[in-house]
């Protein structure tokens, strides 16, 4: 009598590897085992973004995703779909830095709705990066009242992925916003890409992320005070944008804009 087969679920790595050939056999698997997705966002599907995205890290990625949120900061829920082209975008040349391919210009970042359940705003990422800098009363090295007050409490609607730039744009410092966001338009249009100039809690979480992420005795310290670098950001208070950066050791900066040479713009595309 002939034994029943026994059906081996396909490791992890098998996985990645069928991945990089041909996304549509793992898509069609797991559709089939979850049902139609008429309902669900075009893009990766959610069972397999981890899978995904644990891949893209080996292979080269500044990528922080549920795993790390949970791991370094707090509860999150699941993460939204990717596209399916993901693997290509992260690859692929960059239009922002002539020479170079998109992973190592960019990081890739989960933002979530919430965090312990709690709304993730700027004052609540505060609060995760006091547990890194203990000296800091608010978790900034330096945030302004004003911003604190107006835009501190302020909760994201949905969880969404970034992909934002680990610096500002070359030729974008010391110039007007206007003038940075044609910059960013003219490089949406060449990149075939939405980019957009980042919002200030996507600005301060994305650099924030790689510096909890990072080795305990080579902290990464993007937009940082050496060059001093921060990038503008979207949000306003009265007349003037909001500015991430000048991260030193003693923590990240968030304030209103001023004239200053070492302010220009980083760009972001949401997933």
């Amino acid at each position: 009598m002939t034994s029943p087969s026994t059906t081996i679920a396909p490791s992890t790595a098998h996985m990645r590897a069928e991945w990089t050939l041909d996304s549509r056999p793992i898509c069609s698997a797991v559709e089939a085992a979850i049902g139609p997705r008429e309902s669900k966002p075009i893009g990766l599907l959610p069972p397999l973004v981890e899978v995904i995205v644990s891949y893209l890290k080996v292979n080269n990625g500044s990528i922080f995703g549920a795993r790390e949120w949970e791991t370094l900061c707090g509860k999150v829920g699941p993460v939204p779909a990717l596209p399916l082209n993901i693997e290509n975008i992260w690859q692929s040349a960059c239009s922002a830095f002539p020479g170079k391919n998109v992973h190592e210009t960019h990081m890739l970042v989960y933002i979530p709705a919430t965090v312990d359940k709690k709304p993730l705003t700027l004052r609540s990422l505060g609060e995760i990066a006091m547990r890194y800098f203990p000296a800091n009363a608010g978790g900034y090295g330096y945030i302004c009242d004003s911003m604190v007050a107006l835009q501190g409490n302020r909760p994201i609607e949905r969880s969404y992925w970034v992909l934002m730039t680990k610096d500002v744009l070359s030729e974008s410092r010391n110039k007007s916003y206007a003038d940075q966001q044609a910059m960013v338009t003219e490089l949406a249009t060449k990149a075939l890409a939405a980019y957009e100039v980042p919002g200030t809690l996507e600005a301060a979480a994305c650099i924030l992320v790689q510096y909890f992420s990072s080795h305990a005795d080579s902290k990464t310290r993007l937009f940082s005070n050496s060059p001093t670098t921060y990038t503008r950001c979207q949000e306003k208070i009265e007349r003037y944008h909001l500015v991430v950066g000048g991260f030193a050791p003693a923590g990240l900066n968030v304030f209103d804009d001023f004239d200053n040479n070492d302010i220009g713009v980083a760009v972001l595309r949401k997933f």
